[in-house]
């Protein structure tokens, strides 16, 4: 049986960890694994179980397991009474027969067994695949001996969310979560692009029809990993490298993935797919396919050039003559405005605004009909261009219209003025702008972490000076 044993050890209150235990264990049976709960020796776990369970999650004691959504729970008595066992104090001699009773067939079992006291350590000393450690820092020492008979240790609070304590659990045990759909879906690092190309490789080879649908209901959302989109990418270009109807807009979304602009691990992947797109195409590439395609090379590019690769002059070169070639007389509104955005990503890479008068056109072409689009995106093109430095208006006329959009969204039009007034070098307006956005929404403090367009304002944060370097010898 492919079963991996995960001791619980604990010397915080015995119930609380006993209920971190039982919410840990239901969290991954609703992900789908196959979870057992062991309890060893003392009864919390039984005592931490809500007296009366939802009748749609209904908990067994003993052999019959819950079904709890797409997976398995069990809860095991491992050290009550056992059929077959003698009374005594053989706890490791239990713990082998309740682990003894298999679940239902399949792929692996997660045991989750809770050592409450002396005995229960002494039971599962050796025993476990790895041990998690609930609160126990002050008796670090005198657990040792359980910790060095794992060669996976994990450390938790008891008031851990479940979830991501089952995350960081499973990834700690390399297990392949048995649910294609889910290896295709969550992937977070891009460590794990192997796992999601397995993963979505199955759903199609399985039904390429579902594992489209999978793709546009999951893996293109705002929120899934973009690791996971351009897995996907390149299992439906291995399938169908001609079929453009189906790879242009997948294309599309993992360019779109990798943000509007800058450098991005994942860009020469994006790149290297849709290189290979055009080379094997029967028909020229449409327009926004060849823009995309462009884009992505753009980003790679960005991505040479920040990390000194002498390459990247060649093939930007390239990129920015091809760029320029392209027949957009028949623009449609989104794709003039995805035109209009890289050709501002090739000004912030060559620092010529040359461009900037056709970036505009696009972007007043798509206006009519994307008003909302073209202002955002507008803005995006607007300051990669003022960013080049060439020309210091650019960034008055990013203020401005911040200004006009104080009504509606406060927040965000306080952020773009921080980022105008950051790259004029008046760092305390720009502070005074970034502290008002956040007064409106906290959550642009986060966003100003993450925005490339805000890093001169905070050049040198975390000296002792840093008030004097941006608020000058009057601002105390």
């Amino acid at each position: 049986m492919n079963t991996k044993i995960v001791v619980v050890i604990t010397r915080s209150a015995l119930s609380a960890a006993a209920a971190l235990t039982l919410k840990l264990g239901r969290v991954l049976a609703e992900d789908g694994w196959r979870v057992r709960l062991v309890d060893a020796p003392s009864a919390a776990l039984s005592n931490a179980a809500p007296p009366r369970p939802p009748d749609e999650e209904r908990r067994l004691w003993g052999a019959e397991a819950t079904h709890a959504q797409r997976g398995v729970l069990t809860l095991s008595p491992a050290l009550g009474p056992a059929t077959g066992l003698p009374p005594g104090e053989d706890h490791g001699a239990r713990l082998r027969h309740a682990l003894g009773r298999p679940l239902a067939p399949g792929p692996p079992e997660l045991v989750l067994a809770l050592a409450g006291d002396e005995r229960g350590l002494g039971a599962l000393l050796g025993v476990g695949d790895a041990v998690l450690a609930i609160d126990i820092e002050a008796e670090r020492e005198a657990l040792a001996p359980l910790m060095a008979a794992s060669p996976i240790r994990v450390g938790a609070s008891p008031d851990e969310a479940p979830a991501l304590l089952g995350e960081r659990l499973v990834r700690a045990l390399g297990l392949v979560h048995p649910e294609a759909a889910s290896r295709a879906r969550r992937v977070a690092l891009e460590a794990e692009h192997d796992l999601a190309w397995e993963g979505f490789g199955e759903l199609w080879d399985t039904n390429p029809e579902a594992a489209q649908s999978f793709f546009w209901g999951s893996l293109a959302t705002q929120d899934s990993p973009t690791s996971a989109a351009v897995a996907a990418l390149g299992i439906i270009h291995d399938r169908v490298p001609n079929d453009l109807d189906v790879l242009g807009p997948v294309l599309g979304v993992c360019v779109q993935k990798l943000g509007a602009f800058g450098p991005h691990p994942l860009a020469e992947r994006v790149w290297r797919v849709a290189s290979a797109i055009e080379t094997q195409a029967l028909e020229p590439l449409p327009l926004r396919l060849q823009i995309d395609l462009l884009d992505a090379g753009l980003r790679y590019a960005w991505t040479l050039r920040d990390e000194g690769d002498p390459s990247f002059e060649p093939l930007l070169r390239s990129l920015e003559d091809r760029l320029l070639r392209l027949d957009a007389s028949t623009t449609r509104p989104t794709d003039a405005i995805r035109l209009a955005v890289a050709l501002g990503n090739l000004a912030a890479l060559t620092g010529d605004l040359s461009q900037l008068t056709w970036a505009r056109r696009c972007l007043e072409l798509a206006e009519p009909s994307q008003p909302a689009l073209a202002e955002r995106y507008g803005v995006l093109v607007l300051t990669r261009f003022a960013a080049t430095g060439q020309d210091p208006s650019l960034w008055d006329e990013l203020v401005a219209h911040a200004r006009s959009r104080l009504g509606p969204e406060p927040a965000r039009a306080h952020h773009l003025m921080a980022v105008a007034f950051a790259h004029r070098g008046d760092r305390a307006t720009a502070l005074s702008h970034l502290g008002e956005a956040c007064v409106y929404d906290r959550r642009r403090l986060l966003a100003a972490f993450c925005d490339p367009d805000l890093e001169p304002l905070f050049v040198g944060a975390g000296r002792v000076d840093y008030r004097f370097r941006v608020t000058g010898p009057e601002g105390g």
